[in-house]
Order: C-alpha cells, then structure tokens, then sequence
C-alpha cells in the first residue's frame, strides 16, 4: 500500500485527496488519473481518508522528500563530526598534558625547510632553562643552545623530546654566567 501511495503521489502534481470532503481531487494528468483513481478505489475504499492524507503520509513533493532527507543526512553528518572533532582535541590535549619538560630537559627544535640548508641538521638541541606559566595555563620554555640562549619562548607543542638522546656538551653547558667571565 505504501509503495502504491508513494507512487501516485510522485506523479501527481497535487495531493490526491481532497481534505473538506475526502474526495478524490481532479487535477492528475490524464493519462494516469483513470488508472490512479480505480487503483485506490480498489484499495482504500474501506480505509479514512483524513488518515492517509497528511504531510507524514503524502509528501507534497519530490524536492521537501529529497530536501528531508538530506537534511537527516546533513544532521547526522554534523554530529559525527563534531563527536570526531572533540575526541581528536581530548587526545591532543591529554598528550600534551602528559609532556612535561623540566629544567636541564634536552629538547629539540624542529628547523623549518627555508631556514636550512641541505647539509644543516633538521632539529636543533637545547636545554630547557627555565618553565614560565602563562594566564590560560599555558606552559612556555626558555630554551638554551651551545651558541647562546635563545630570545623567544617555546610550548610544549613546538619541542622534540630528546631526554632520552646523549648530548654530553649540551648538559654541560651552564647558562648563567658570572659577572666576570662575561665581562672578558
């Protein structure tokens, strides 16, 4: 019985039924309304007309079904990306949450394409030499190379962990120096 309904009414440019009083409406085109109408004639003569004839049952047209449809799709499709799109940020977070650097802590430097040349190394060591907290929480370091301390402050997103790499002359370098020695 559905598949009949759904049927007529892709054909039908109007509703078949007639809500004021139930009665088959005359706008089908011809060639299909004999048919159409003995159809449900021979089916739905027992059946309450107001029943069958509502926006659940009778869709007005192919673009609302097509528009419905797509947009339980459009919907769903939403929810599942945003469900994505938080738990990839819970597992960032908890990841970065877990990397904690201390003071001496040999990390690297990734060293961007442009700034390099093709016999430089890709990653730059240095010693972590003091941790600064910032007002959102945010950890930020004070790194230190072998040629000097370095201006800007990194997170922990930018860093390479290397603590568990030998970088014996890296260890050792102290980046406070006394008074005298820096005036010589």
């Amino acid at each position: 019985m559905d598949r009949i309904l759904e049927t007529t009414s892709w054909i039908c440019s109007r509703t078949l039924f007639d809500l004021t009083n139930n009665t088959i409406v005359q706008g089908l085109p011809e060639k299909h309304s004999t048919q159409l109408i003995t159809l449900f004639v021979f089916f739905f003569h027992e059946i309450d007309v107001s029943i069958l004839n509502n926006a659940a049952n009778i869709p007005s047209s192919i673009a609302n079904i097509s528009e419905y449809r797509h947009k339980t799709i459009r919907d769903e499709a939403t929810t599942d990306y945003l469900k994505s799109v938080a738990k990839c940020q819970k597992l960032d977070n908890d990841s970065v949450q877990q990397l904690r650097y201390e003071i001496g802590d040999i990390v690297g430097l990734e060293i961007d394409r442009v700034d390099r040349t093709n016999t430089s190394p890709k990653t730059l060591p240095c010693k972590v030499i003091s941790i600064h907290t910032l007002q959102n929480d945010c950890v930020m370091y004070k790194l230190c190379t072998l040629k000097g301390v370095l201006s800007v402050l990194y997170g922990v997103q930018d860093l390479l962990d290397l603590r568990n790499n030998d970088f014996a002359d890296l260890r050792s370098v102290d980046p406070t120096i006394p008074f005298t020695q820096a005036c010589k």
